[in-house]
């Protein structure tokens, strides 16, 4: 199976094949020695050419259910990624969905584990681009960035400096361009 996965402004091929001895991964043509392993729930080990790497792991929530990608947030020690990863089917519809127009509705913006927010850099009515950084949360004595993960409007902003958010808990929603 061939997927596309997109962090920021970055998409890499991969392609996960099934063999007797095990899955075969490419990413970008390159063979790659991969293993997932989930610990416990959102906690993972990705092993890849013999390096470990803890992970938490969260699905998006349901409202991205609509839109045909799959919607991750990663963290590493600190680090933080929005990823989404599309299979080839889902990319090449959603390739045709652009350049007809549909559009998949509101996306909601998440707060992507307990914390409070620093400073809100959008407004209501502004337009915004994949990967600009809409607002500062501090979380565990650190400072994130919550990012948008494609164009939009900011249509509704549920989120103000001192605030303190529950993961999960709704920060911004996005709209359609118009």
């Amino acid at each position: 199976m061939k997927y596309f996965v997109r962090a920021g402004e970055q998409e890499h091929e991969v392609e996960v094949r099934r063999s007797d001895s095990g899955p075969h991964v490419t990413v970008d043509g390159k063979h790659v020695a991969a293993s997932l392993s989930a610990i416990r729930d959102g906690e993972h080990v990705l092993e890849l050419d013999g390096q470990r790497h803890a992970l938490w792991i969260e699905l998006a929530g349901a409202e991205f259910a609509a839109t045909p990608a799959s919607e991750v947030r990663i963290d590493q020690g600190g680090f933080s990624a929005d990823v989404e990863v599309l299979s080839e089917l889902q990319k090449k519809v959603l390739s045709q969905e652009k350049a007809a127009g549909v559009s998949h509705g509101p996306r909601v913006v998440k707060a992507p584990m307990p914390c409070k927010v620093s400073r809100v850099l959008v407004k209501v009515g502004d337009t915004v681009v994949a990967g600009q950084v809409l607002i500062v949360i501090e979380a565990m004595k650190m400072e994130s960035e919550v990012k948008a993960t494609g164009p939009g409007v900011v249509r509704d902003l549920r989120a103000e400096p001192g605030h303190i958010a529950e993961a999960g808990t709704t920060l911004v929603v996005l709209g359609d361009a118009q």
